[in-house]
Formats: structure tokens, C-alpha cells, sequence
């Protein structure tokens, strides 16, 4: 069984290179900083084309209650 999310399953970096990324961050293992890079913006890929992310301008107020 896989400990990696489903929604990073599909970063279209080559699929072995990113598993094996994100899984050497599950155990706490450091990988480099051109990898964390690459990461970053396929994450940022993918929750830009969820319906439910919406693109804001900063600086932004957060309110709750």
C-alpha cells in the first residue's frame, strides 16, 4: 500500500522520480533543493485546477469566528 496521497500520484514528473521523492520525505530523508523546487510547482499545478482554489490578489485579510 502507497503512503502517498492520490492527488500527488499524478505529477507528471517521471512517476518513479517523484514517488520515490515523496516518499524519501515521508521517512524524513532530505532531498535537494532543485527537487523540492519541482515539487512546489507541480503541486502548485494541480491546486490550481481544483475547482475550489480561487486565485487572490495580496495582501489578503483572513477573518474568522
Amino acid at each position: 500500500m502507497s503512503i502517498i496521497p492520490m492527488y500527488l500520484r499524478s505529477i507528471s514528473l517521471p512517476y518513479s522520480k517523484s514517488t520515490s521523492q515523496i516518499e524519501q520525505l515521508t521517512r524524513c530523508e532530505p532531498i535537494s533543493e532543485e527537487q523540492v523546487k519541482r515539487l512546489c510547482f507541480k503541486a502548485r499545478e494541480i491546486l490550481i485546477e481544483e475547482a475550489n482554489v480561487q486565485p487572490v490578489d495580496s495582501p489578503v485579510t483572513v477573518s474568522c469566528n
